[in-house]
């Protein structure tokens, strides 16, 4: 009896630790759970938009668990490629690769989606030739946007299928168009629909307006491909400078593996290799700011 009373504050100090431990893990639970949650609405609505406008049928949470799916095959790689590092330089780099790993399917409809403007701008000159052959043939606007839906490929033929099922439920034109460039953020799309929103409201002749955007637009993408063909080599050195200091480290290692130890295996090293880094995304920046022309 005396042992057990002896042994009483220990055990009631054990319970209340217990108690405090278990009481701390349902609170931090809790809020982990309510700040997922409030992520996972906003993720969800973002990646739904994005979908949206690209007329893909995913369902947004798809592409939520895919990124974690991701996130985790990064986590494992990062702990491949950090085992040679020292104890602190792991988690950075674990962290760096399962960040990256979790976001590589919003780059990835971030690349499909700017692919699919560039798909747009190609397919517009014709579709604003085929507009204006229309209307000088006696149609109506919304017939002549009809006929480009019914002539034209996606994602052109998508974009104002849209305007025209809104024109239809009783928005007017000069809305719909609206939308169509909230919806496509191309630069030859604002430079239309300008241009056919100020004719209506000022008058004119629409045909003669839709030559002149297609002659205006055409020679801008002749104008942007002469740029391209003229800053190509300088992207080409920006690659070849980026990409020199990596593949003159893996073949040093290659040749004196032991000369290279020290970079990844010292937390020195992995700090050059930090700074190495950001000195090669400040050059990359820099260049692409050099190389590129807006006109």
């Amino acid at each position: 009896m005396n042992g057990v009373m002896a042994e009483l504050p220990l055990i009631l100090a054990v319970v209340l630790t217990g108690g405090a431990v278990a009481l701390f893990a349902y609170m931090g639970t809790k809020v982990f759970k309510r700040g997922y949650e409030k992520y996972e609405d906003r993720y969800v609505a973002a990646v739904g938009k994005q979908l949206e406008d690209m007329f893909v049928t995913i369902p947004p949470e798809q592409v939520l668990y895919l990124g974690m799916v991701a996130a985790v095959l990064m986590f494992l790689l990062g702990l491949v490629v950090s085992s040679p590092a020292p104890l602190p330089a792991k988690p950075p780099v674990v962290l760096v690769f399962t960040v990256v790993g979790f976001f590589l399917p919003r780059f990835y409809l971030k690349r499909l989606e700017s692919r699919r403007i560039v798909m747009f701008d190609e397919q517009l000159v014709d579709g604003l030739t085929t507009v204006s052959n229309c209307l000088k043939s006696g149609f109506s606007f919304p017939q002549a946007l009809d006929m480009l839906v019914n002539e034209s490929q996606p994602p052109l033929s998508q974009e104002f299928s849209l305007v025209l099922r809104e024109y239809r439920l009783g928005r007017s034109l000069d809305e719909a168009l609206a939308h169509l460039l909230q919806r496509v953020p191309s630069e030859d799309l604002d430079i239309a629909v300008t241009a056919i929103l100020t004719t209506r409201e000022i008058g004119g002749n629409l045909a003669d307006v839709f030559d002149q955007i297609a002659d205006v637009i055409r020679e801008r993408s002749r104008i942007q491909g002469k740029i391209r063909a003229l800053t190509s080599q300088g992207k080409l050195q920006g690659i070849i400078v980026g990409v020199m200091p990596l593949l003159l480290g893996v073949a040093v290692h290659f040749v004196d593996a032991e000369l290279m130890r020290p970079m990844y295996t010292t937390l020195l090293g992995w700090g050059f290799l930090v700074l190495i880094l950001i000195f090669e995304t400040i050059g990359g920046f820099l260049i692409k700011k050099i190389i590129t022309i807006d006109i």
